[in-house]
């Protein structure tokens, strides 16, 4: 199993301009979601980032249930990133999923701030940045290791690793779901119950 991990890191380090390239299309969604308001967007980001607030923060909603929708929405993005890798001609619709990602996160950002005010940010902060920076970084990764098996010439277990690194991605998720639920159990709850 190290010998795997050891293998892909090297794959990553050997094609690093992917992860590079992701990087760069999630900031620059980021910060046209920061610019760019649209009414209905905003009210469309503005009623789930209250939903989110309500859950995270006041207690009235499960810590599980919220854990659960973003695993959900994680699972969901990595089986869109696995049909998308069967074709090298497919990667720049992987790098407009991971624009679009960063522009939703800069909506939420937006809205979380100017909703909530200080509570937002650091709600926004220390759950919505580091699960999504975490989701992020699978999603780079598999992409990169995707996009090196389709480039080989042995087809032969082409789909298992595929498959490999997909579980590698759901870690990935399953640790930023993780920090996201320490960061509102022991942290953001706690501080806005007392503040």
């Amino acid at each position: 199993m190290f010998s795997l991990v050891s293998s892909y890191v090297k794959i990553v380090k050997k094609r690093l301009f992917l992860p590079i390239i992701f990087a760069v299309a999630l900031v620059v969604g980021f910060v046209f979601g920061i610019i760019y308001k649209d009414n209905t967007g905003y009210f469309y980001f503005s009623e789930n980032v209250i939903a989110f607030y309500v859950n995270a923060l006041t207690g009235y909603g499960s810590l599980g249930g919220l854990s659960f929708g973003c695993l959900f929405t994680d699972i969901c993005l990595y089986g869109i990133f696995f049909l998308l890798s069967f074709s090298v001609f497919l990667l720049p619709l992987q790098f407009v999923v991971v624009f679009y990602r960063g522009y939703v996160l800069g909506g939420v950002a937006v809205c979380m701030i100017t909703c909530f005010s200080v509570s937002g940010f650091m709600l926004f902060f220390f759950a919505c940045l580091i699960r999504s920076l975490c989701s992020a970084f699978g999603l780079a990764a598999y992409a990169t290791l995707a996009f090196d098996f389709s480039l080989c010439k042995k087809r032969k277990d082409l789909i298992y690793k595929k498959l490999v690194a997909l579980g590698f991605c759901f870690l990935c998720a399953l640790a930023g779901i993780l920090a996201q639920l320490i960061a509102i159990s022991f942290f953001l709850r706690p501080v806005s119950k007392n503040f």
